[in-house]
């Protein structure tokens, strides 16, 4: 998983990684390596099997019976699903204790921690915002996601907390909630103007709050917010400034 490779280059063990998933694609060292497939097309585990790493890192809920698979195989798993900015900095450090670079893990987590402080700082006795996010047209996330974490770091409210997980919404409960702020993705060519052409021109949208005021912040895909920790901060800065203006 993209997050899990960008864990371990982040904390200084790049050098060690033999193989990564289709969708691992930062650091830019990534781009020399063997790409195995990847959750939802399938991993090659023959030529993983055939690389013998002494450990690898998967998704625990998303390849679960991949890793009792290469269980069986004799080889060693590393599974982790941090929900949580707390549990996303746990995941590090512990991933840092099973490769014996546990200061280098230790050093991303404190940065991390310092920067998230500074955010907290920043967004503390103003008012927040109601934000609806986006992930692809008609779905969205609620409580118990890590997206929802940083909507609610960056003294933003998500409009959907009082649901949990990734489900489907309508057009027509969005417009009851009337957020203020509407954050949407990227695809994976980057920005483009027409995804906030297509939200903007919706049906019944321009009475919302954030349409009338013509305010959504355009991110990059939440994927990689997600995989990346410091595109995390990053986003997390940029959605700070963005729900205070």
């Amino acid at each position: 998983m993209p997050s899990e490779t960008e864990i371990l280059f982040a904390i200084g063990a790049g050098d060690k990684v033999l193989a990564v998933d289709d969708f691992s694609n930062f650091p830019e060292q990534t781009a020399g390596l063997p790409k195995l497939g990847s959750t939802y097309s399938g991993l090659n585990l023959e030529q993983l099997i055939a690389l013998q790493p002494d450990v690898i890192f998967i998704n625990a809920a998303l390849q679960a019976q991949v890793a009792q698979e290469l269980r069986e195989q004799g080889l060693k798993v590393f599974g982790s699903n941090p929900q949580s900015v707390e549990e996303i900095i746990q995941a590090i450090e512990e991933i840092g204790v099973v490769l014996n670079h546990q200061e280098e893990a230790e050093a991303v987590t404190k940065g991390m921690l310092e920067k998230l402080e500074f955010v907290k700082v920043k967004v503390a006795n103003v008012a927040p915002k109601q934000v609806y996010a986006e992930y692809s047209a008609g779905w969205s996330f609620g409580t118990g996601e890590f997206a929802n974490d940083l909507i609610t770091l960056a003294g933003g409210v998500n409009i959907f907390a009082d649901q949990t997980g990734w489900f489907e919404v309508s057009a027509e409960e969005v417009i009851k909630r009337n957020p203020e702020v509407i954050l949407y993705t990227a695809g994976e060519e980057g920005i483009k103007e027409e995804n906030k052409e297509q939200i903007i021109s919706r049906d019944g949208w321009e009475v919302i709050s954030a349409i009338q005021m013509i305010t959504s912040l355009e991110l990059t895909q939440i994927k990689l917010v997600v995989s990346d920790r410091e595109l995390l901060i990053v986003y997390l800065k940029s959605l700070k400034y963005f729900i205070r203006s």
